[in-house]
């Protein structure tokens, strides 16, 4: 029935577009997506909002900001497409398309130049995670990481003191380090990519967001709170 009308419609519009202004509002009210949405915990990680500014101290010694200059909600069908809005997602002439909600966060600083980038996908097959991504670092955060040995690669802690606050009940997570490689092959040339085990580590809540990162070098930024 609705495949039916649907067709009547598409017919009625390319007989009559000079007529009926309204069709194509028409057609797209029965071609609604059917699309994951995100989780609580990709939605609310942090509370980021764009325009926010936290304040955050280096380990050699100074403080700096980090801005969130993006965050960004886009689709991705099945097919692969990617739509900036929802809107845009095309009809399926079999049925709604499916669609996942994706979510992309940047946090960066001017001085030391620097970006972390959170990707978050709604597809709800798999573990809803948010994967952060810092320089050739990459930390993969999970509600799971709040269970007592839900994994390998992490860890709860009772407490950690940052910067003269003291953290309850916080989430360590292993890294892992993203590395590059160019070759060539038998006159074929690419880029060889791989992951390798790393010891650097974040610290996280899921109200606070990121409240600490370590790197293999022993270097590290942490959140500094209620800078004046």
């Amino acid at each position: 029935m609705i495949r039916t009308l649907v067709k009547n419609n598409l017919i009625a519009c390319g007989l009559f577009v000079g007529a009926f202004v309204g069709c194509g509002d028409v057609f797209s009210d029965l071609c609604i997506p059917d699309i994951d949405p995100l989780c609580d915990f990709q939605k609310k990680f942090g509370g980021y909002d764009y325009g926010d500014t936290l304040h955050f101290s280096h380990s050699n010694g100074y403080t700096f900001d980090l801005a969130v200059v993006k965050d960004d909600v886009s689709y991705r069908t099945d097919d692969g497409g990617l739509y900036n809005r929802e809107k845009d997602i095309p009809c399926n002439e079999n049925g709604p398309t499916t669609a996942v909600r994706l979510r992309s966060v940047r946090l960066e600083a001017v001085f030391p130049m620097l970006s972390i980038d959170l990707e978050m996908d709604g597809d709800n097959r798999w573990s809803q995670s948010i994967e952060v991504y810092m320089g050739q670092y990459r930390f993969s955060l999970n509600r799971s990481d709040f269970e007592e040995k839900s994994s390998e690669k992490s860890r709860l802690v009772d407490s950690v003191e940052v910067n003269g606050h003291v953290y309850r009940n916080v989430a360590v997570v292993e890294g892992v380090r993203h590395t590059e490689k160019q070759y060539a092959y038998d006159g074929v040339q690419g880029v060889k990519k791989n992951d390798a085990p790393s010891s650097a580590k974040m610290y996280y809540l899921e109200k606070k967001g990121i409240i600490k990162i370590e790197l293999e070098d022993g270097s590290f930024i942490a959140l500094k709170e209620n800078l004046k």
